[in-house]
């Protein structure tokens, strides 16, 4: 390869991983590719569970193919359960700075779910006398088709001094399951 050809490789490498870069550090969420076999079992994992109690269903990282990675996250209701929310969740660190963001992620269900359909919210808290929380999120649409990948997108605003914030993703029921996939907040601009 001439010379040339090698400096436009070089360039051409170090700016596509310095945007793969800045884009990851754009997004606050974690591990939302599910790309890590171990979600659950690391000590360092981004991810657990919300609701502690093993007769609501599982969590689990499986592989396959997922829109934006090499697995995702199922959660599944047991059907024994009376119909309940199970969810995961993961503590924003660093908690997001008020302004104007966007919520994405990619949720499916299968032929057999039969809930409410799945969501992914953002929840927060203020300081101060009256303890306001506040939240935003996406859910998936009730005519999604089982088994599509659908992409579900909010725009919401996080207030000043919000602080002991978290993302979550539910579901509520007794049957079936529902997967997620590249899940993600990002700041949007000015």
């Amino acid at each position: 390869m001439n010379k040339n050809l090698q400096t436009l490789f070089a360039v051409g490498l170090i700016g596509g991983l310095s945007l793969t870069t800045s884009l990851a550090e754009d997004n606050f969420v974690r591990d939302g590719k599910f790309e890590n076999a171990g979600l659950f079992t690391s000590a360092d994992s981004a991810w657990e569970l919300s609701y502690r109690n093993p007769e609501l269903g599982t969590a689990t990282y499986e592989d396959g193919e997922a829109p934006e990675g090499a697995g995702f996250l199922r959660l599944a209701p047991l059907n024994s359960a009376p119909p309940q929310y199970l969810a995961v969740q993961q503590k924003l660190d660093p908690a997001p700075a008020a302004g104007h963001y966007k919520l994405k992620a990619w949720i499916r269900i299968n032929d057999e779910y039969a809930a409410k359909m799945p969501l992914v919210s953002v929840g927060w808290r203020v300081p101060g006398e009256s303890g306001e929380a506040g939240s935003a999120s996406v859910s998936l649409s009730q005519d999604a088709q089982p088994g599509q990948w659908t992409l579900c997108e909010s725009e919401f605003e996080i207030p000043e001094n919000a602080e002991g914030t978290y993302v979550f993703l539910f579901t509520y029921g007794s049957m079936g399951h529902a997967d997620f996939d590249g899940v993600s907040l990002e700041r949007k601009g000015e």
